[in-house]
């Protein structure tokens, strides 16, 4: 990617390197959506099983986040980002029963990453 995004894309796919299969959510969002503002949502969710997004990719978390005490955060930070913590097998903690147990409050990660933009989770629907 050239442009004003080149920086970006080299260190996320430095990060990719580093990570193997996984992602910074925040990362993966600016890159494909050339930035987006605090709060801007990245699109709907369509629900998809198993939950690919949930299961890839780490979600950092922004210094609010952090600082609120209101997420289970990972013992260690990647990158210097302090990220959500994830189960034994890489999932993320809040996913329960394939579907984010706390998509209300999800993290600023979560609701700026739009899974559709992302060829490592996207699903193909079928039409209707």
């Amino acid at each position: 990617m050239s442009g004003p995004l080149g920086w970006l894309s080299a260190k996320l796919d430095a990060s990719l390197a580093m990570w193997g299969t996984h992602g910074s959510l925040r990362a993966l969002a600016l890159a494909k959506r050339g930035g987006l503002g605090p709060g801007e949502a990245g699109g709907q969710c369509p629900g998809c099983r198993p939950a690919h997004c949930c299961r890839q990719l780490y979600v950092p978390l922004s210094q609010a986040e952090t600082l609120s005490g209101r997420y289970q955060m990972a013992a260690r930070a990647v990158d210097g980002q302090r990220i959500l913590a994830r189960r034994a097998g890489g999932a993320c903690v809040y996913l329960a029963d394939e579907r984010c147990s706390i998509y209300a409050r999800r993290p600023s990660a979560c609701r700026d990453y739009d899974c559709c933009q992302d060829p490592r989770t996207h699903v193909t629907w079928p039409s209707a």
